[in-house]
């Protein structure tokens, strides 16, 4: 009985002039679907406005006045029915006519005269595949509820009231709701400036899930004025043990002494920083190490780079988002272009929104695949 129930949930529209057709098509199925039955074009149209929650029908091609061809089309204009599956029924042989079916939308063709097992074999695979695509859109619809109150989380836990933006500029443009990227700064009690650039692996909802725990760390330890080799092991050590093998955060990290005259830089994953003087000239900074949270205890001190800077200077950091964007000829953006464009930009005293701006004309026709982060360091 229960079987009986639920297939009876399901509801088919026949839509057929031949009384003939129309009580074979009941004979053969009234036992298993719920059975709508109009006569004509217009008379179906007004049922599906009226009663929308039809999962099949099944739509004779050759009717007068309105024939079926038009009745599709203009049940594929109303907003409610345009994903119920049409199947025609027809004594056309042409390949052009179904050809012409096929194109206005519809999922099959049943030929005239009909035979009922062929009907009935017809009629419970569609709706056997109406059923579960119901239940798959029905499924999918949970999880993005759930993955909205997910990222909501995770926005809250990434908001960040102690990011300290003295002489910083910076530019995050996600290419979902949460970012991979992330940028942390903070001052130490010593006056030590400690600037953080992060790239998870991928982008979405899982490289954003280890922000939080990376943003906590870092504001704690800065607040308790530990060395940038201290930050570094801690954070890696933290990321080794939270992260799955397959992750990682790419990363790079700017001691700026309390003077300002000198910093000190380590990075592991992310491309060159770009270093400009005061004159403008831009100069790349190699650095080169392991990501974080790829081996637990790692030795970072050898990749720390130290470099004398004057006021005025500048330092620009980035995820490789922007310089692995690709236009629709298959080309890159480049850090040679990345390069040139900042030099024009400290030249004419433009913003980091110029950067975003020249990726934006250079990829025109395609979308962004990748967090674009940058972060420039005033000195």
């Amino acid at each position: 009985m229960l079987n009986t129930v639920n297939r009876l949930s399901q509801t088919l529209l026949v839509v057929d002039d031949s009384p003939e057709v129309l009580a074979l098509v009941d004979e053969t199925l009234r036992l298993k679907y719920r059975i709508q039955v109009a006569t004509s074009g217009p008379q179906a149209l007004a049922i599906l406005k009226r009663t929308p929650a039809v999962d099949l029908i099944l739509l004779d091609v050759v009717m007068p006045g309105m024939d079926g061809f038009e009745v599709c089309r203009r049940i594929k204009e109303i907003p409610d029915c345009c994903n119920i599956p049409i199947i025609f029924l027809t004594a056309l042989n042409e390949n052009s006519e179904e050809a012409h079916g096929f194109g206005l939308g519809a999922v099959d063709y049943i030929a005239k005269p009909v035979v009922p097992v062929t009907l009935q074999a017809r009629i419970d695979t569609h709706m056997k595949l109406r059923r579960v695509s119901q239940e798959l859109q029905c499924k999918n619809e949970i999880l993005n509820d759930e993955r909205e109150v997910i990222e909501d989380m995770i926005i809250r836990m990434r908001a960040d009231p102690d990011f300290d933006n003295r002489h910083l500029r910076w530019l995050m443009r996600p290419v979902e709701r949460t970012s991979g990227d992330i940028c942390l700064a903070a001052f130490c009690p010593d006056g030590r400036q400690m600037v953080l650039v992060g790239d998870f692996t991928g982008h979405g909802l899982t490289a954003a899930i280890g922000g939080p725990g990376v943003k906590q760390a870092f504001y704690s330890l800065c607040a308790k004025g530990v060395s940038m080799i201290q930050l570094l092991s801690t954070l890696n050590d933290l990321l080794s043990a939270q992260l799955l093998t397959s992750q990682f955060m790419a990363a790079h990290l700017v001691e700026i002494d309390a003077n300002r005259q000198q910093i000190c830089l380590w990075g592991g994953g992310l491309p060159d920083p770009l270093h400009a003087n005061t004159a403008g000239a831009i100069k790349r900074i190699s650095v080169s190490g392991l990501p974080l949270g790829v081996i637990p205890g790692m030795n970072i001190l050898g990749d720390i780079h130290t470099l004398s800077v004057k006021t005025g200077e500048r330092l620009l950091l980035y995820t490789d988002g922007i310089i692995e964007a690709m236009n629709t000829a298959g080309e890159m953006y480049q850090i040679d272009r990345l390069d040139a464009k900042y030099a024009a930009l400290l030249k004419n005293g433009g913003a980091l929104t110029e950067l975003i701006d020249d990726l934006d004309a250079f990829i025109f026709g395609r979308e962004q695949k990748d967090d674009v982060l940058l972060l420039e360091l005033i000195l």
